[in-house]
């Protein structure tokens, strides 16, 4: 009887050479996503021990692992398919304005007059709302309702209509209070004596969208709105996760109330800028829709 010690050793040196070697270099020069990747079609192979030479593995791994290029979509931005230089220039050309260019995000959203049909006296009112314990505790200042007002204003002033800021405030990590403060904004009535302005056409919410138990902010605005719109927290949300793959771990979710639109974002101020650089145009339409 034969012995099978010389075919055990071949398979060995088969494994080794298609998956231990190859996945020793994905590990020091691929991302975590693509190394994940490799692995499943590199077991795949092994599971069928067909015979391949060197140079077809080399031109295998390059394939898998080589970063696909993604098709850009036509109302987000396309910033990880393209450098910035490239859009700087297109948008120059075709005389479009930028909601962050002036932030120094890397992240360009191209919006013109002709993107959201809106009128020229459009006002965007805006009530904003920070959440977190600290920050409501005084024990550091919000960055993030500042970052919000300035890309708005920066994003209004380019594209040609006026944002006003009229309700900020900053609560803790508490889903009633977070709760309530949307549905007092959302319902209030305008009133020239009492000098009120009336509702906030749009209302942004900043922290507690994450996996901590004090996350409660998805939470609270569901119970304070009358309708989800979650198509665009989700378009957010993979938009993102083209360049920032843990943008996955968002919660995120947006609504109406009344005559009020409700949209969560998180509590970075990077990642609120851009978040805003993405969703601020659509924002806008929405907004402008439901005060038709």
């Amino acid at each position: 009887m034969r012995s099978t010690r010389p075919k055990l050793k071949r398979l060995q040196r088969k494994l080794r050479r298609k998956v231990e070697d190859p996945l020793r270099k994905v590990r020091e020069n691929h991302s975590p996503f693509r190394m994940y990747k490799c692995i499943y079609v590199f077991q795949s192979v092994t599971r069928n021990l067909k015979p391949t030479g060197p140079k077809a593995e080399e031109k295998q791994k390059e394939s898998v692992c080589k970063p696909q290029p993604q098709p850009a979509s036509a109302n987000l931005s396309d910033v990880c398919c393209r450098s910035i230089e490239e859009i700087a220039a297109q948008a120059a050309a075709n005389k479009t304005a930028s909601s962050v260019e002036a932030l120094n995000l890397p992240a360009v959203v191209a919006s013109t007059r002709d993107t959201i049909k809106i009128p020229d006296d459009f006002i965007l009112s805006v009530g904003v709302l920070t959440v977190s314990d600290r920050a409501a505790a005084g024990e550091y200042q919000d960055l993030s309702g500042p970052a919000i007002e300035k890309a708005l204003t920066t994003f209004g002033s380019r594209v040609g209509f006026s944002v006003t800021v009229i309700s900020r405030k900053i609560v803790p990590d508490d889903k009633e209070k977070i709760a309530s403060v949307i549905r007092s904004w959302a319902d209030e009535v305008e009133d020239v004596k009492r000098g009120t302005s009336g509702p906030p056409g749009l209302i942004l919410t900043t922290g507690g969208t994450g996996f901590s138990s004090r996350d409660v902010t998805p939470e609270a605005t569901k119970e304070a709105v009358d309708r989800l719109a979650l198509g665009i927290a989700a378009a957010v949300t993979l938009q993102s996760a083209r360049t920032e793959p843990f943008a996955l771990l968002s919660r995120a979710v947006a609504g109406i109330r009344k005559r009020s639109f409700v949209f969560n974002l998180p509590g970075r101020p990077k990642a609120v800028e851009e978040n805003l650089a993405i969703a601020i145009p659509t924002l806008v339409q929405a907004v402008y829709q439901l005060r038709l």
